[in-house]
């Protein structure tokens, strides 16, 4: 069912999810401290990863399903830690005689919690008077200087004229939240219509870019949110329960998988 994706990957300079890739290393990363450290709960985990890692956003530890072994959510990864704060293990946890991964569903859930905190008024919203509570939703982050992302928006923008489904846009700057595309999606967000510029954006036109004193976009809390939830390269799609797509596969397939994610009947790759 799946296809191949197309994404244009993008490198932030800055952000959690470099400083991921630099806390793995590895599959198997450490010693991080000194033998011999008391480091057993969570705060003290968190305290021991900032002293070596001060620039990571760690967003969440929780303990795992495995006595002793911790999960570190940082940068769109979830890695695990063990109870002294020496180790982090990048891979995934799996119960004996199963094939689901607890590592990909607990990121699900975390997605799915960050992304479903978005009210109607932290999006630009397609969606079609005939759209009903069976209609289904998809969040995608948008970069007006993506070609894929326009192709994406062509595609699917029929689907939603029709009512087969929900689009939530989130802006994505690849530059970062204060570059000259942040200032393309303030430009979108603050239109009159930005449902239609950002159509038209789609199209090949260039939004008329509006400054931060101009325009208060939440393109700092959208690029904050994607990073967080795993974004490495643009269309990102996410959809309600957590589960994404990246790169440009075929409007069909989004509006399928939403719809089989809304009655629960997806069947994830594992």
């Amino acid at each position: 069912m799946r296809s191949s994706t197309r994404s244009r990957w993008t490198y932030p300079a800055v952000g959690s999810s470099v400083v991921a890739c630099a806390i793995i290393g590895a599959f198997l990363v450490g010693p991080l401290i000194p033998h011999g450290s008391q480091a057993t709960d969570i705060a003290e985990i968190k305290d021991q990863l900032r002293s070596h890692y001060p620039d990571a956003d760690i967003n969440h530890i929780a303990e795992s399903p495995v006595e002793g072994l911790y999960e570190v959510y940082t940068g769109g990864r979830l890695l695990y830690a063990d109870a002294r704060g020496e180790y982090l293990l990048e891979s995934h946890m799996t119960p004996v005689g199963e094939s689901a991964s607890l590592t990909e569903e607990t990121l699900r859930a975390y997605r799915a919690g960050r992304i479903n905190d978005v009210d109607a008024n932290g999006a630009v919203i397609f969606r079609d008077h005939r759209a009903t509570e069976d209609t289904p939703r998809v969040t995608i982050f948008f970069d007006p200087t993506c070609a894929y992302c326009a192709e994406k928006h062509r595609e699917l923008l029929p689907f939603a004229v029709n009512g087969r489904i929900e689009i939530r846009y989130l802006m994505f700057a690849p530059d970062g939240p204060n570059g000259e595309i942040a200032d393309q999606l303030r430009g979108i967000w603050c239109a009159d219509d930005p449902q239609l510029v950002l159509t038209r954006a789609a199209r090949g036109e260039t939004p008329r870019p509006m400054t931060r004193s101009q325009c208060d976009a939440p393109v700092a809390e959208h690029y904050n949110l994607a990073l967080d939830v795993g974004l490495r390269g643009t269309p990102y799609t996410v959809f309600d329960n957590g589960f994404t797509i990246p790169g440009a596969e075929p409007a069909g397939a989004i509006v399928q998988i939403a719809n089989e994610i809304k009655h629960d009947e997806y069947f994830y790759p594992r």
